[in-house]
């Protein structure tokens, strides 16, 4: 079978480029929404990054995310796995009048979902690849994971050391992160989030 380090580079852009594109336009998409802190769960292993990935290419940075889940006995199957996320503008990019594709969800919470790549190498094979970045300017991501069960019920991965209960992804804070320049690359060789005790895994998730 196919391993994640063989996908051709088209496939992965083509994928976050889908899921840009058609959750834009079919996810909720909120100016406001209140604080994620009063938001309940009952596992805290629900739903966590196993593995991030920092890629830097075309001048720009994206964060690959494989995100793992564990159903607790008795709920329903899962029907789908993503993050709740606000794109932040620091640099001003999005300046009044930019009406450039990139600007049209800043400031905005939108659900985004996460997508199966076939048989990831060396990993779960039932793990869920998630994607947060742009090309047009260095934006911060604010949010939490969440996955929905077939039910409608969800569970949320929030953030025990922000009052918000969210989590930020910025330049800054991904600095120390696995990277890598080019699209083409294996997560098997990725550090896990709970052996690096990385903060966007608190409870150091693992299966």
């Amino acid at each position: 079978m196919m391993s994640f380090a063989k996908i051709p580079k088209i496939f992965l852009l083509s994928s976050v480029r889908a899921t840009t594109l058609a959750l834009a336009f079919s996810s909720l998409a909120l100016s406001s929404f209140p604080s994620f802190a009063s938001l309940a769960h009952a596992d805290a292993c629900s739903v966590w990054p196993d593995r991030i990935l920092r890629v830097n290419s075309d001048g720009a940075s994206s964060l690959v995310f494989l995100l793992h889940t564990r159903t607790p006995p008795g709920v329903a199957a899962i029907s789908e796995v993503g993050g709740r996320f606000i794109k932040h503008d620091p640099t001003g990019y999005c300046r009044p009048g930019n009406t450039s594709a990139t600007c049209r969800d800043v400031e905005k919470w939108v659900d985004l979902r996460a997508i199966v790549v076939p048989n990831p190498s060396g990993v779960r094979e039932d793990s869920f690849t998630f994607f947060l970045g742009s090309k047009a300017a260095p934006f911060q991501f604010e949010g939490v994971f969440y996955v929905q069960y077939a039910d409608g019920g969800r569970q949320w991965l929030r953030n025990p050391t922000d009052a918000s209960g969210n989590f930020w992804f910025t330049q800054e804070s991904t600095q120390s992160l696995p990277q890598t320049a080019t699209w083409e690359f294996d997560f098997s060789v990725v550090p896990r989030t709970a052996a690096i005790g990385h903060w966007s895994n608190p409870s150091r998730c693992e299966d």
